[in-house]
């Protein structure tokens, strides 16, 4: 996300407040949900989907905000790193 993105966003919850800004990220994540399980069930409509992927990341950003970037970035780099120990794993195990 932009610099000019992110100062929206901090506006965004300035303006609107914590609580709604919690809610309205749920709303938007079972938009997302929704579309993504019409497109597992062969009902994809992908601008639909980039639509809700774009709302998605947008109240991610404003998530970050509210709970610290500092610790949410923490953790996103400890998942990453877990992950790419499990596929290391996995592709010495598949070549055995």
């Amino acid at each position: 996300m932009t610099l000019k993105q992110r100062s929206i966003c901090l506006r965004i919850v300035d303006n609107y407040g914590t609580e709604n800004q919690k809610r309205k990220a749920v709303e938007e994540l079972v938009e997302l949900a929704t579309e993504l399980c019409h497109a597992l069930d062969g009902r994809e409509d992908r601008e639909a989907v980039v639509e809700e992927l774009a709302d998605v990341i947008v109240m991610s950003e404003q998530l970050r905000i509210i709970y610290g970037q500092a610790l949410v970035d923490s953790r996103v780099e400890d998942k990453l790193e877990r992950m790419v120990e499990r596929m290391s794993g996995i592709r010495e195990r598949d070549n055995r």
